[in-house]
């Protein structure tokens, strides 16, 4: 009958004594945080900042309201932060 539990991989060096191989974890990092700025202008209605803000990135409607009235009332807020950045890279250019 053959022991239950993990199997240690042995290698043999020349003199005969026995190593024990371990694998070892690489220790993966947080992603960068990019901050999403929103600005204040003339043009756009109060109303697509907060459909924007719903449909986009997935902001409750109180929430978004709070963010809209902020830019509106400072002139300049930080909308949210996110690990990704949402802007695609430039496309090349054919050669």
């Amino acid at each position: 009958m053959k022991p239950l539990g993990i199997k240690a991989m042995a290698n043999k060096d020349d003199d005969g004594d026995a190593a024990i191989v371990t694998k070892t974890r690489s220790k993966t990092e947080r992603p960068p945080l990019y901050k999403i700025l929103l600005l204040n202008d003339d043009f756009t209605p109060m109303e697509f900042v907060v459909y924007v803000l719903e449909r986009f990135f997935g902001i409750s409607h109180d929430q978004a309201i709070d963010i809209m009235m902020t830019v509106h009332k400072k002139g300049l807020a930080v909308g949210l932060w996110v690990s990704f950045p949402l802007k695609s890279p430039r496309p090349r250019s054919p050669k």
